[in-house]
C-alpha cells in the first residue's frame, strides 16, 4: 500500500509500476472536493480527508491489500 497526500504521485506510480501497482490510498485536506474527484479518476483506490480515524484507515488498507492480491491472482490466472 502506498499512503500519500499528493494527487500527482498517482500517475507517476501507475506509469512506473503498471497495472499491478500497489493499492493507492490518499489523505487530502478537508474541503478539497475537486482533489477527491481527481484522485479517484486517476486511479486512487481510496481517498480520505485528514480527519480519518486510525481504525477506518487500518480497515481500508487491509481491504485494499486483499483486493490487490486478488487482482494479481486474476492476472496470473489469465496469463496461463
Amino acid at each position: 500500500v502506498i499512503l500519500c497526500s499528493e494527487i500527482t504521485i498517482i500517475e507517476e506510480i501507475k506509469f512506473a509500476l503498471g497495472e499491478l501497482h500497489p493499492p493507492l490510498v490518499l489523505i487530502l485536506d478537508q474541503g478539497n472536493e475537486s482533489g477527491f474527484v481527481q484522485a479517484i479518476q486517476q486511479g486512487a483506490d481510496c481517498v480520505f480527508n485528514n480527519y480519518v480515524t486510525s481504525e477506518i484507515l487500518e480497515s481500508t488498507i487491509a481491504k485494499a491489500i486483499k483486493t490487490a492480491q486478488l487482482k494479481q491472482e486474476l492476472v496470473q490466472t489469465q496469463k496461463t
